[in-house]
């Protein structure tokens, strides 16, 4: 078994997609609590899995490669974070009654603001959901299809490129295939965000072929999804304390979502070109 592991360890990492993507399905976790345990059940899974193919070296937390993995993105996560932090503040401020009335009403719906009680709760929870969320995507999508896509076929010309497309393409499609339908505007919306979804997954690549370091990588992916949840943070909500879930936007236009998709995959561009030259100078460096 091991020899065959060795031997095909593509067929490994998307047997382990294919595990997380019918587990997420089967399990129906509807909790913050539930999708982190299931996300760290799964790491410990993938650790288990991948040992026998690349042993146990990567499992140290390296103190090199953070720098290098955060230059990529650095500058999209420092955005991210003052247009959050300045949108979270005008939400404090409208619930403690600084606002304008009208931009109060419309911000809760008709009612008054109020903070949740429970905001450190919700806190602790959504980082936990996060972290747990970064570290088993980059073990399935980075190591698992795109290293072990590398190790699978050494001598394909600029494999790194390839392997990079294919397993960026893969984790954009993946996140949006269960809200795929014959809907036009449906179709259109999951075809911007497999592309916006799969730049963040081309940066990640490149990431880590920049500072050799998976759980650096994995911050960076932890934090791009932590960052925008803070808006829903302090927001007092319906949700029975541990059952906490954010609030599902169905009532937004199916045309509309694609606002906020279209302008992060252009602060992402930067970034993408500079992943493009990355990635092109690995290949360029390890073609054989």
């Amino acid at each position: 078994m091991k020899e065959f592991m060795k031997k095909y360890p593509l067929v490994i990492g998307i047997f382990l997609l294919v595990i997380f993507s019918v587990g997420l399905h089967v399990f129906k976790c509807e909790t913050y609590l539930q999708m982190t345990l299931y996300r760290i059940a799964m790491s410990a899974l993938c650790i288990l899995v991948m040992w026998p193919i690349i042993g146990s070296k990567w499992l140290k937390f390296p103190g090199t490669g953070w720098k290098d993995t955060f230059s990529i993105l650095g500058y999209y996560l420092i955005i991210l974070a003052v247009v959050i932090g300045v949108a979270v503040c005008a939400e404090l401020i409208a619930c403690n009654g600084g606002f304008t009335l009208e931009i109060a009403e419309e911000l809760s719906n008709g009612k008054k603001p109020e903070i949740d009680p429970d905001w450190v709760v919700k806190m602790l929870t959504t980082t936990a959901l996060c972290a747990s969320v970064g570290v088993v995507e980059e073990l399935i999508y980075r190591r698992g299809l795109f290293e072990f896509g590398m190790l699978q076929f050494p001598r394909l010309k600029n494999k790194a490129m390839w392997m990079a497309i294919i397993a960026s393409f893969v984790f954009g499609f993946t996140h949006v295939m269960t809200q795929l339908s014959w809907d036009g505007a449906a179709i259109v919306s999951a075809i911007f965000k497999t592309i916006g979804t799969g730049m963040f997954g081309f940066i990640m690549c490149a990431s880590l072929i920049e500072g050799k370091n998976l759980w650096a990588v994995a911050a960076v992916h932890g934090l791009n999804d932590l960052i925008p949840k803070f808006m829903s943070i302090f927001q007092k909500g319906e949700k029975e304390l541990g059952k906490y879930v954010t609030t599902s936007a169905d009532n937004v236009p199916v045309m509309l979502e694609l606002i906020p998709v279209i302008l992060i995959a252009l602060v992402y561009l930067p970034a993408v070109i500079k992943s493009v030259k990355i990635i092109k100078k690995y290949d360029e460096e390890n073609n054989i």
